[in-house]
């Protein structure tokens, strides 16, 4: 073989060593590529169960403020009934006796 032809066929092994080194290169990009899809696949499902998690507990929260209203509205009301009372049974609690006025 000839000096040139051995220069050819170095050339050629050199460029068929970098082909193969590129083409496991890519390989494990995609194989890296494909586990990031997975994960990121993963990650959006955690993020939509913690928001339907979330939106519950929005709605528990809700729940939970509106009863504090209707019992705050009732103890409000109780509280001024037992107030009624207790100025009816001292003979009456009116503004121009001193007392608190009842309503």
């Amino acid at each position: 073989m000839t000096a040139e032809h051995e220069q050819a066929a170095k050339a050629v092994a050199d460029a068929n060593a970098e082909r193969d080194r590129i083409a496991a290169e890519t390989a494990t990009a995609q194989q890296s590529g494909d586990a990031l899809k997975q994960q990121a696949a993963q990650l959006n499902d955690q993020i939509a169960g913690r928001k339907a998690e979330q939106a519950g507990l929005d709605k528990q929260v809700g729940d939970l403020r509106a009863a504090l209203a209707s019992l705050t509205a009732e103890h409000e009301q109780a509280a001024k009934a037992v107030a009624g009372r207790q100025c009816r049974a001292r003979q009456g609690c009116r503004r121009d006796r001193g007392g608190p006025a009842v309503q």
